[in-house]
């Protein structure tokens, strides 16, 4: 191989790697690691009062799904169902057994954005559930 013909075999080789860097790659999976436990706050608005609950929740995740459960002091649970990225969406349930003994559940979607150290969340609206009505304007902040 001459010399001229081996300095371009390397330079096509350099060019084939570099796009094959800028493509990203799937198989090291996301950078952006949401598992662990976090704090924050369910902040909602009922009967015209903005209420906020202090909230912890625990988070696995295996490639970009991330799973876990949260529950907040006022003993409202949940489980998150979410897809890691900057631009977050996903889904909630979530549990309230009232002071008469009634539970009160439902699911709705959720959305917001993410970063290593913080999730703001918004949760759509929840129809309410016999006479189970639900708060409006939910939001979740958590951190770590």
């Amino acid at each position: 191989m001459t010399a001229k013909r081996t300095r371009l075999v390397v330079a096509a080789l350099i060019v084939i790697a570099a796009a094959a860097a800028a493509c990203g790659g799937s198989a090291a999976g996301p950078s952006l690691n949401l598992a662990g436990a976090w704090n924050g706050a369910l902040t909602f608005v009922t009967a015209g009062v903005t209420v906020t609950d202090s909230v912890t929740a625990t988070l696995s995740q295996s490639g970009s799904s991330v799973t876990g459960g949260w529950t907040s002091a006022g003993g409202t649970t949940g489980q998150l169902t979410l897809t890691a990225a900057a631009d977050i969406t996903g889904t909630t349930t979530i549990s309230q057994t009232t002071i008469t003994g009634q539970v009160c559940s439902g699911s709705t979607s959720v959305s917001g954005t993410a970063t290593s150290s913080r999730l703001e969340l918004s949760l759509g609206a929840l129809t309410a559930t016999g006479s189970c009505p639900w708060a409006t304007n939910q939001q979740m902040v958590l951190t770590r």
